[in-house]
């Protein structure tokens, strides 16, 4: 999000929020301005982030940063960047909260290296507290910024879901990156000057690489967010919140 990052590739929510800040200013400036405020507010602003933060803290900063401090510093930030993008006329917000990040194949690699088996819990504990934070934080904040509506993705039960009934839709193997080398695919990263080992079948795998799901995976999580019921979007679909009123 906003807290740093080690490997240094990732830009930063303050970052993207200042960027759109640049458009924003841009647009409005243009012939017809009088309608940006409209054109923003009818606008959707999806957001996903925490997992970077959460694997982050756990590689580096676990022994000096504990967990309610690190979800602390993650609500403050993530308020201040909604609220920024609300006074800068953005008023409908999807946002999708950190998947069961403790399953993928770089966290089942680390279980392993530990002589362990399975999702690495402790990964899938933050994921689960990070949801709760952020429900509770919209809860709070829209009844704050007049007009702020928002739909929540489960992202956690999403993808639980669909592990524990993956066959049903054609994934055969939940554990393994289609992309990468070493044990699970996972213990180098999915570049081409590591020559990397491909799956033959890139559909049949939920992870692309040792974090990100594939494509066919993807395509079933939008479909959810945009079409799904309550058990897995709150308090509205995105498709929903697309004709909500701000």
């Amino acid at each position: 999000m906003d807290l740093p990052n080690v490997q240094g590739y990732v830009v930063s929510m303050e970052q993207q929020v200042a960027l759109f800040e640049v458009v924003q200013a841009v647009i409005t400036l243009q012939p017809g301005h009088h309608a940006s405020a409209e054109f923003f507010a009818k606008s959707l602003f999806f957001m996903s982030v925490g997992s970077n933060d959460i694997f982050d803290h756990h590689d580096y900063n676990e022994t000096t940063v504990s967990q309610p401090e690190l979800m602390a510093a993650l609500q403050s930030n993530y308020t201040a960047q909604l609220t920024a993008l609300y006074d800068l006329g953005a008023w409908k917000f999807g946002i999708v909260s950190v998947p069961p990040i403790g399953c993928c194949p770089y966290a089942r690699l680390q279980n392993l290296k530990a002589n362990r088996s399975g999702c690495f819990a402790e990964l899938n504990n933050y994921a689960r507290s990070f949801h709760s934070m952020i429900s509770a934080l919209l809860q709070n904040l829209s009844s704050q910024l007049q007009g702020m509506v928002y739909s929540l993705g489960d992202a956690y039960t999403m993808t639980s879901t669909l592990m524990d009934d993956h066959l049903a839709v054609g994934i055969d193997n939940i554990e393994e990156a289609c992309c990468g080398r070493g044990t699970l695919n996972a213990e180098k990263p999915c570049f081409t000057n590591d020559i990397p080992n491909l799956c033959p079948n890139r559909s049949d795998h939920l992870f692309w690489d040792m974090f990100h799901l594939t494509e066919y995976v993807a395509q079933k999580a939008a479909i959810t967010l945009f079409t799904g019921g309550p058990t897995f979007v709150a308090l509205m679909n995105f498709s929903q919140l697309a004709w909500a009123s701000a």
